[in-house]
């Protein structure tokens, strides 16, 4: 729940969109497509808290004291990206890369079987 002690322990709003292709389109045209559609309709905007190599992409988006994170990855034939927000004096780029990154062992422990 959204209490007051929950905003200010850390991001309250956590949002993952997974993509698996099965198409002709790779990976990496997804993860812009997505990212386009993100800011577009969510109003985010790219960021340097994070990278943007081509095959990640790190954006932000700014309301007063809240911000919302999202990073998306290409991997294998999947697109993740993971959002998370709250109040900015809690919610961190670096915290949503850990959170990211379990997603990312969690496919790399599946594509291995």
């Amino acid at each position: 729940e959204a209490t007051a002690q929950a905003v200010l322990d850390g991001p309250i709003i956590v949002q993952q969109i997974v993509v698996r292709l099965d198409a002709s389109v790779t990976a990496t045209e997804m993860l812009a497509s997505v990212r386009d559609e993100i800011v577009q309709d969510a109003g985010f905007s790219p960021t340097n808290d994070g990278p943007d190599d081509g095959g990640t992409v790190s954006l932000k988006r700014q309301d007063g004291d809240v911000t919302l994170y999202s990073v998306g990855f290409a991997k294998d034939q999947m697109v993740i990206f993971t959002t998370t927000g709250g109040l900015d004096t809690v919610t961190t780029f670096p915290k949503l890369v850990e959170l990211a990154g379990i997603s990312s062992s969690r496919l790399d422990a599946a594509l291995s079987k």
